[in-house]
């Protein structure tokens, strides 16, 4: 009787920061160069920072921030109250969530939530970013059963057009080192794919092109659904996938 061996594929493990500290260490040593909060002025905790509209028009925001930006999008925070508080956006995220706060109807206070462009209507807007809406729209029909986060593109019809590689292709990649994939938000299963081909064409390519190739893979976004920017990686040919919540 012959003896039969099995062989077992290779468990991947994946180191779980439990602690501020230890997040705070791993980002010094392998993101030194990571942005500082636009509000507090503090390098922020994951690589590549949280997107700050409609607070700021341009930067990057820490989480504690991002928090105030989240309920201002939410509506639970008026607008004109955490512009008038951007020093100190902690402060008034504590004053929010006090348990023995009396809840605030805020339904008949809250502003629509503005725009980007403070000068455009909502109706203008949405028009600038008529070509990331289709992506959108696509991604959401490719994702209709509801298994990954809706995508949400931060680039306007102008941006768009905006060049990622001048003469080359080039690889979209996605990290896989942001806390979606962590203990504390659940261990979302790692994505089949990580690597997405740009094909050069002999034109410039564009962020349009490099959504174009997001939405026609089967690339699924993390819980970081606001897809921010294209950023070079470690080879010429090679842009990070950068993506906010």
């Amino acid at each position: 009787m012959n003896a039969t061996t099995t062989t077992t594929e290779p468990v991947r493990v994946r180191n779980i920061l439990t602690t501020d500290a230890e997040r705070l260490a791993y980002m010094d040593e392998n993101y030194p160069n990571r942005p500082t909060c636009c509000f507090c002025k503090k390098k922020v905790e994951c690589p590549y920072g949280n997107n700050p509209a409609p607070l700021a028009k341009r930067g990057k925001c820490c989480g504690m921030c991002n928090q105030v930006v989240i309920f201002v999008r939410m509506g639970i925070i008026p607008i004109a109250v955490a512009r008038t508080n951007k020093k100190n956006l902690k402060a008034l995220y504590d004053l929010v969530v006090q348990p023995v706060a009396p809840p605030v109807p805020v339904s008949s206070c809250v502003p629509p939530l503005p725009t980007l462009d403070e000068d455009m209507t909502e109706e203008e807007y949405e028009a600038n970013h008529s070509i990331a809406r289709a992506f959108e729209k696509r991604y959401e029909e490719r994702n209709e059963e509801g298994e990954c986060p809706d995508l949400r593109i931060c680039f306007d019809n102008a941006e768009m057009e905006q060049v990622v590689s001048a003469d080359k292709a080039i690889v979209l990649r996605q990290q896989l080192d942001c806390y979606c994939y962590g203990e504390r938000c659940g261990f979302l299963p790692e994505p089949e794919i990580t690597t997405i081909p740009v094909p050069y064409n002999g034109r410039p390519i564009t962020k349009r092109d490099c959504c174009e190739a997001l939405v026609s893979s089967n690339w699924k976004c993390c819980n970081h659904l606001f897809l921010e920017m294209f950023h070079k990686g470690k080879t010429d040919n090679e842009r990070i996938i950068c993506c906010g919540n």
